[in-house]
Order: structure tokens, then sequence, then C-alpha cells
């Protein structure tokens, strides 16, 4: 009986353990996501030297747990109509690369912004948006249950690869709710055991969307942007007569464009 309730008493031992570890490690995963090498690092790259200050107006907005890591949307929340930020950027902190898109936004672009991304695991998600010299950042912890960074994916590209999809609502006070879609698989790179690379990413890198010429967003990609790439946002005043173009290129040396009318 001593024998069995040693037994008992080490296996009850290494659960309370074990569940005290799986804390501990979420607890760090939590805390000071700014202060972690891979997202200070990104900081110092895109915003060189200026001051980080928070904004109730900028926020990242997820559901509370995903079920799947490879489409977790979220919602940026990019300051008021009037201080609409020039620059963003979204990290996930834990993924193998964290840096999941920049965006370069132009005076007709206006928030929020929603889009799907890629998580690793559940870790903390940084909004950076830079107005004039002012740096804001937001932070969230969003949970799933599995990995969305898992290289064994579909090998066959879909047939219609590049499709590009817009629309847009009636204006309504001069602001118009729009989305668009760009078919396309972004695929992770994977690498062996020997941590070399033994398929390369397939992901879009860049998306630009110009109004007659003039930039309205362009983003650079990362590999944590989920596929088929989408994005929400609110348009200022769409004139008719007016064109949107989008393009889009890849890691393959792929690429495409589309043109929509706008105010109709």
């Amino acid at each position: 009986m001593r024998r069995r309730e040693a037994l008992l008493h080490i296996g009850s031992w290494m659960v309370t353990g074990a569940a005290a570890l799986s804390a501990g490690r979420a607890r760090a995963a939590r805390a000071a996501p700014l202060d972690q090498p891979s997202v200070r690092a990104t900081i110092d790259n895109l915003f060189p030297d200026l001051p980080i200050d928070t904004s109730d107006a900028v926020a990242i907005e997820g559901p509370e747990i995903t079920d799947d890591g490879a489409h977790v949307p979220v919602r940026l929340r990019l300051g008021t109509q009037r201080d609409t930020p020039h620059r963003i950027a979204l990290v996930a902190s834990a993924n193998p690369h964290p840096l999941v898109a920049t965006l370069d936004l132009g005076e007709r672009f206006s928030g929020p912004l929603a889009l799907r991304i890629k998580l690793a695991r559940s870790q903390s998600v940084i909004l950076l948006a830079a107005t004039g010299q002012r740096l804001y950042a937001a932070t969230t912890f969003l949970k799933i249950v599995a990995s969305g960074c898992n290289p064994g994916q579909d090998e066959t590209p879909p047939t219609d690869l590049g499709t590009i999809r817009f629309r847009h609502d009636p204006p309504r006070e001069g602001m118009a709710d729009a989305r668009l879609l760009i078919r396309h698989p972004m695929r992770v790179e994977q690498r062996d055991a020997s941590d070399i690379v033994s398929r390369p990413a397939n992901h879009i890198t860049m998306i630009n969307v110009d109004i007659d010429g003039n930039p309205l967003l362009g983003m650079a990609c990362g590999q944590s942007v989920a596929a088929d790439p989408y994005l929400a946002f609110r348009l200022r005043t769409p004139q008719a007569g007016e064109t949107l173009e989008i393009g889009w290129r890849d890691t393959q040396g792929r690429g495409g464009d589309a043109r929509f009318p706008l105010g109709i």
C-alpha cells in the first residue's frame, strides 16, 4: 500500500507540475510582448526612433479561441477617421516568421481593417500604427486549437489562382465599406530535420491598390497571411468614373492585376 500511495503521490505531483509549467509558459507568452527580441527587432527596423504610445482608438480584436490557426480573423482599429495612420505593421510574436504584414495607407483609406492570419500556436499579436512622428502599439492574446503554420499543405494550386475579387457598398456620409480577395494558397516554407529548406515558401509578397494612379494601400505580405488574402476596409468618397486597380506579386514570380469601376 505504501508503494501504491507513493506512486499515486508522484503521479499527482507530475500532473500538477505539468499544469503549472504549461500555465507558466502561457503567462510568459502573454508577458511584455513588445520586449520580445523578434518584436523589438521588427519595431526598430520599421519604425526607428519613434517612441511607443498607446491609444484607445488603436486596437486588435479577434475571437476568444479559433479551432484552426490557419484562418484566424482579426479586426484592426486604426484610430479616428481624421487620424488614420500612414503605416501599420502586424506581428505574431511566436510565429517562425513573426512579421505578418506591413501596410502603407493612402489618404482615402480608412479603418477598421479586417484580415485573416496564420498562428503557429496561441500567442500575443501586436499592432503597430505610425501617425506622423508617433507610434501606437496594441496587443492581444489569441488562442488557437490547431497550428496554422504546418507545411503539409496541398501541393496542387487552385485552378483560379490569382483571381481578384472586389466590391464596395453604396457610400454613406462619404464612406463606403470595401472588400477584396485574391485567390492564392499562401504556403509556408518546409524544412527538413537538418533545418534545410526542402520546399520554398509560395505566397504573395505584395498587394498594391490604387485609385486612378493614386496609392490607396500597399501591403507587404509575409508567410503568416492566411490563404486567399482578404481585406475589408472603408473607402473615402468613391466617385462614379473612378477606377480602382489591384495588383499582386508572389515568391514564384507570378502576378496579376484587375481594374474595377467605383461609384456604381
